[in-house]
């Protein structure tokens, strides 16, 4: 007779009714509405450095804030903040005081669809487990490599335990068994020393099968776009050739000489060669002139990159570094970067642009993506407003530190634009979809903080054209915080003359 326990039949009931709900809920597929697709891309240019969607990061989770907060008042705290708290808004003024009193950047560039559309990829945006898994999934599928199921970590550990206790049970009847026969009955001798040449070659393996594997996504793969990036490169490369062959060389000799020159039984003794003065002299002074040589080399390649005179066509951008963003500045129509004062930072001037000098009238500011012009220099200027971050661009081959209170800079040539780079990417890897959307990046490579991994910024290298167009569409930010009041028509004011 069967026999029911109905405790547990409700709690599998349970079970797959939340199951059965969750799939429910996850039918709504937003992936291909536009507005939807919109907001994303909006989201991860402007919002991914300080917001997550599901966790607390520098900003709140974001999560349902249309059922915390009105659209109306999204919209005003993105675009300027700081116009809600001159307001005295109480939810504007709560939010700033519970984050140390830290402004959230003004997006003044973003329409109001824009932001809509954010809110919309807000809350439509798979949870963070689901998003987590699928990058992992492709990955995987990018990678080539085997779909493989979850294993536990704590049967890993009994399973590696339970040999660990079986292999010292097995050493342990041996060595028993030796003493009462009165020899060895394993010569361990022989087998230390051939187990390194095996473990030569099988190390050999394993580094190139993952050097196959994986150097296809390595940033060397993917070649330098910028002229200097080139120079670079081959010094790497001559670096890395030299060092290699000496590297090989001695890992050889290290595991090939315990095999070739172990105990052999007795009657064996070993030589005893303590001191060579010729031998010493050369495998000093041989290493010492080409590492000399491979720093003076380094050295040259170095400063011709780093302390290089501003070309005469060059034009300037800054990149100004915060916890944990980057925000761009370019020059506008006089060409020129105005003086920036980091007392004047307040409302869409945030990087503290000085009004006092007209160069810095018509300079414009962008955050979430940098543009660089094709095939012409550009001196990078950095600076900081809080901590030690570093731009690094790898596929430019360019890195600069932007210390705060220190302004740095540097010039390049990126001579590869996005688009012709991920063509050849997309023809070099048909197979690989990771390649569709490439971009270069911008990195902050110095630990700047709790969320200093978020701190990145597409970068678009275009046409001259392309570039003039895209500035075309942002607005300078002093022309915003200064922008004329419009005057009512004076509807009682009569400027016709009556004809005679």
């Amino acid at each position: 007779m069967l026999h029911f326990n109905t405790k547990k039949v409700f709690a599998f009931l349970s079970v797959i009714l939340v199951l059965s709900i969750r799939t429910f809920a996850a039918g709504a597929d937003m992936s291909k509405d536009p507005g939807y697709l919109s907001g994303e891309k909006t989201f991860k240019t402007n919002c991914l450095t300080c917001h997550a969607i599901d966790k607390k990061v520098i900003g709140p989770a974001l999560r349902g804030v249309s059922s915390r907060r009105k659209e109306a008042w999204i919209i005003k705290w993105v675009k300027d903040n700081s116009k809600l708290r001159a307001a005295n808004d109480p939810e504007a003024i709560a939010i700033y005081n519970e984050y140390n009193q830290v402004a959230m950047t003004a997006f003044p560039n973003l329409s109001d669809e824009e932001i809509k559309n954010i809110v919309v990829y807000i809350e439509n945006a798979p949870v963070a487990g689901a998003a987590s898994a699928k990058s992992a999934s492709a990955i995987d599928a990018g990678a080539n490599a085997p779909a493989t199921e979850e294993v536990s970590l704590w049967l890993y550990i009994f399973v590696c335990v339970l040999l660990f206790a079986l292999l010292n049970l097995l050493f342990s009847i041996e060595n028993k068994v030796s003493r009462l026969l009165g020899k060895e009955l394993i010569n361990w001798n022989k087998i230390n020393a051939t187990m390194f040449p095996i473990m030569l070659v099988a190390g050999s393996i394993y580094i190139y099968y993952y050097f196959t594997r994986y150097s296809p996504y390595t940033y060397f793969s993917v070649g330098s776009g910028s002229a200097h990036g080139l120079i670079l490169d081959d010094m790497f490369m001559v670096t890395l050739y030299i060092t290699g062959i000496v590297f090989i060389i001695c890992q050889i000799l290290a595991f090939t000489f315990p095999y070739f020159y172990r105990h052999k039984g007795t009657g064996t003794k070993g030589f005893y060669y303590p001191h060579n003065n010729q031998v010493e002299f050369w495998w000093t002074i041989i290493p010492s002139i080409v590492l000399i040589c491979l720093l003076v080399y380094g050295l040259k390649t170095w400063n011709g990159i780093t302390m290089q005179e501003k070309p005469a066509d060059a034009y300037e951008i800054e990149i100004y570094a915060r916890q944990f963003d980057w925000t761009v500045r370019y020059p506008g129509v006089d060409g020129k970067l105005g003086k920036h004062d980091y007392h004047k930072i307040e409302g869409a001037n945030t990087v503290g642009m000085d009004y006092n000098d007209a160069d810095s009238h018509d300079d414009i500011t962008n955050v979430g993506e940098v543009h660089l012009v094709v095939n012409q220099p550009v001196v990078m200027n950095l600076r900081a407003q809080d901590v030690i971050h570093s731009a690094f661009i790898p596929n430019l081959r360019v890195q600069m530190n932007a210390v705060p209170g220190m302004p740095t800079s540097q010039v390049f040539t990126p001579i590869v634009t996005t688009k012709e780079m991920r063509a050849r990417l997309q023809k070099e890897h048909p197979n690989d979809d990771i390649y569709n959307d490439w971009n270069y990046m911008m990195l902050c490579n110095k630990i700047c903080g709790a969320s200093h991994y978020m701190m990145k910024m597409v970068v678009i290298v275009e046409t001259k054209e392309e570039y003039d167009a895209w500035l075309k569409t942002l607005k300078a930010p002093y022309k915003m915080d200064n922008a004329p009041a419009t005057t009512a028509a004076d509807s009682t004011s009569n400027k016709t003359t009556a004809s005679n």
